[in-house]
């Protein structure tokens, strides 16, 4: 396993100590009334979704299965449900896709997950390097299988993730909400999906607003597959607000590899009473919805509203990740949304505006109070 960005060995035998610990206390208490006395020592994998994995506190209580937050809890609240008994047999996979279940990884060795890692920014900035170890997977291993009692807590990633959606570990307050709130981890979320969420977030950020789970999923439908397969939310056919990343996003399934998660990172994976802050695995039920309600928003949510409505429609969305690593970001942004309120002849922004918020941001000062007059030119023209 390795470290990044200096790919050291990692030595885990402090967590292996405090797991095994547990598997003692799981074993001495397997005929309490526990919820988790049921579990089979023995399996891979399967309906761990991470709402309850460990303390960072209280590691010694290590739970072999974790918490649901259930389809019908449209809200994202989490409550527990009841642990599926974990099992590595095919015939048991029966709510997972073949086509899932087909792919193994093309990282398979030490060299080729450190030249990965090597290549692309795989940690926030403000992350340490300790958090997480990065390890190839095995032939035995597939992107939706969950922890062994055996282990620590890990998870598979998607390498398209880093290098093509610009995302970094670990995830922000707003992403990890999204993951929790669809009842999903990352890997189970569609590219094009995540695609969409890196374009909300920096759209967002560019106007100085805290995105929200609900502001995002109130432009989109989830219908999540039966069997589970990679869930894709759907927008509305009059209110698509981003172009595709692809038409056909491929070769992504066979590129995943470990993260385990060490002693120094669990701060920033799981709260402070042990539940994980997004499913760690897939799950069998996540959520599914028509239409996300807007009701009772904060008056930031409502900014946001206002903001995204009065957006163009189907913004290139490869042209905003691109921005996401750029030192020129707000020219960028602004160059851009010139010309696509221009050729399209909607009388969008207030450009003099805007360049003067571009100003006054340099200067050190927030653009909060400054983005609602980009839309003082009225609503979005059909």
């Amino acid at each position: 396993m390795l470290r990044h960005p200096k790919l050291k060995p990692i030595c885990s035998s402090a967590l292996l100590s405090l797991l095994l610990k547990r598997l003692v206390i799981s074993s001495s208490n397997s005929s309490s009334s526990s919820p988790f006395s049921s579990l089979s020592s023995s399996s891979s994998s399967l309906d761990s979704s991470a709402t309850e994995p460990l303390s960072v506190e209280a590691i010694q209580t290590f739970p072999l299965v974790e918490v649901a937050v259930r389809a019908d809890n449209p809200e994202g609240v989490v409550g527990r449900s009841d642990p599926l008994e974990e099992s590595s047999h095919l015939s048991e996979l029966d709510w997972v896709d073949p086509r899932v279940i087909g792919f193994a990884s093309v990282y398979m060795d030490e060299p080729s997950i450190s030249s990965f890692i090597g290549k692309y920014i795989i940690l926030n900035l403000d992350a340490s390097d300790d958090i997480l170890a990065f390890d190839y997977c095995r032939p035995t291993d597939n992107v939706y299988m969950g922890r062994s009692p055996s282990k620590g807590p890990f998870f598979f990633i998607y390498a398209c993730l880093f290098s093509d959606l610009h995302v970094s570990l670990p995830f922000d307050d707003f992403t990890m909400g999204v993951l929790r709130t669809l009842n999903v981890t990352h890997s189970k979320l569609h590219p094009n999906t995540w695609a969409s969420i890196q374009a909300f977030r920096l759209i967002c950020d560019m106007f100085r607003l805290s995105p929200t789970p609900s502001t995002f999923l109130s432009y989109y439908t989830s219908h999540p597959a039966d069997p589970v397969s990679w869930l894709s939310l759907v927008s509305w056919a009059d209110n698509t607000l981003f172009s595709p990343f692809t038409t056909s996003y491929k070769k992504f399934k066979g590129k995943f590899f470990k993260n385990f998660i060490e002693l120094e990172g669990l701060g920033r994976f799981f709260d402070k009473d042990g539940r994980s802050n997004f499913p760690l695995y897939w799950t069998r039920n996540p959520t599914w919805f028509k239409e996300w309600s807007r009701s009772t928003p904060s008056a930031e949510e409502l900014e946001i509203y206002s903001l995204f409505d009065n957006l163009p429609r189907t913004l290139p969305i490869q042209k905003l990740l691109t921005m996401l690593k750029s030192s020129q970001r707000w020219n960028n942004f602004y160059g851009m949304f010139t010309l696509l309120c221009v050729s399209v002849g909607q009388r969008f922004f207030n450009l003099n505006v805007f360049s003067w918020c571009i100003n006054y941001d340099k200067r050190g000062s927030s653009v909060r109070q400054c983005h609602v007059g980009l839309l003082c030119q009225g609503s979005r023209e059909g």
